[in-house]
């Protein structure tokens, strides 16, 4: 398990419909839980509901199996060749 003493919960919420403090920022609910896997992901709980969740739960990385650098990296690429398209396209 890595060290996760000084982690900053408050841009997360939780995901649980159910929960009162669904949606909620900054309410102190998401606790870091642990820690997980090779790439050492997070796992929160809300402690109102005791729902456990992933850190990227809600994005594009969820359940992702290609590594997040390249997903990232394609992702630039596309963003360059249309941005380089449109120049090209107004010349």
């Amino acid at each position: 398990m890595g060290v996760y003493l000084n982690i900053d919960v408050s841009e997360y919420w939780c995901p649980n419909e159910e929960c009162s403090d669904y949606g909620k920022k900054g309410k102190g609910n998401v606790v870091l839980k642990e820690e997980y896997g090779k790439k050492e992901q997070r796992l929160f709980r809300c402690k109102t509901c005791g729902h456990c969740f992933s850190e990227t739960r809600g994005t594009i990385f969820f359940n992702l199996v290609t590594p997040k650098e390249e997903v990232l990296r394609t992702l630039a690429m596309s963003a360059n060749r249309r941005f380089a398209h449109l120049k090209i396209r107004d010349f």
